[in-house]
C-alpha cells in the first residue's frame, strides 16, 4: 500500500500517499520499501543508483536496499567486494582494504587519498616497496646494489645465500 495515515484523533485523518517509486512509507519523505526496481538509501529515499560507500541489495522489483560497504572501503560492488579504500588504506588482491600490502605486492598512491592498491612486484621479488625497488628477493635471486633480483651479482659482488628467498649481492673485499 503506497498510502500512511497523515493527522492525529477520530476527525481529520486522511490517507496520503508516499511519494513516487515508494511502495510502503512511514512519512511521505520517510519510505519503508521501494518499488520499481529502485533501492532504499540509508535516508530512506528510493533511487536508482547507492551512493558511494553503498553496494545494491536485491533484485526483485520491491524491497531492493542500499547496504553498506565493508570498513574502510569507500566504494564496493558486495559484501566482500571492494572497489576502493578510504584514506589510509590500500585495496589488497582479496579485494579487503588494509594499511599495508602483503608479501610479493607494494602501495601504490598516497595514504592521504583514496584509491590506493597493491600492485604486485616483480615475479623475483618477494617484497619490495615500489614496481623498481626490490627489497627481498625469492626464486634463488639475489639482491643487487640497485635493489633489483638477478640470478647472478654483478662484478666485484659474490651470492650469499642458497635458500629459494632471501639471497643478496655482497661486496667483495680488496
Amino acid at each position: 500500500t503506497n498510502t500512511f495515515h497523515l493527522g492525529d484523533g477520530e476527525a481529520g485523518r486522511v490517507c496520503a500517499y508516499c511519494e513516487k517509486g515508494c511502495h510502503s512509507c512511514a512519512t511521505s519523505t520517510r519510505c519503508l520499501e521501494c518499488n520499481s526496481s529502485l533501492h532504499l538509501d540509508e535516508v530512506f529515499n528510493c533511487v536508482e543508483v547507492c551512493p558511494d560507500g553503498f553496494y545494491p541489495e536485491g533484485d526483485e522489483d520491491r524491497g531492493r536496499s542500499c547496504l553498506s560497504c565493508p570498513t574502510y572501503c569507500s566504494i564496493c560492488s558486495g559484501p566482500d567486494v571492494c572497489l576502493e579504500c578510504n584514506v589510509f588504506r590500500y585495496l589488497n588482491p582479496d579485494s579487503s582494504c588494509r594499511p599495508e600490502c602483503p608479501d610479493g605486492f607494494y602501495r601504490l598512491g598516497s595514504g592521504f587519498q583514496t584509491g590506493g592498491t597493491c600492485p604486485r612486484c616483480f615475479h623475483t621479488c618477494n617484497k619490495c616497496d615500489s614496481a623498481d625497488v626490490c627489497s627481498e628477493c625469492k626464486n634463488f635471486t639475489y639482491l643487487t646494489p640497485d635493489w633489483k633480483c638477478n640470478y647472478e651479482c654483478p662484478a666485484g659482488y659474490w651470492e650469499r645465500g642458497t635458500e629459494e628467498i632471501g639471497g643478496t649481492c655482497e661486496r667483495c673485499s680488496d
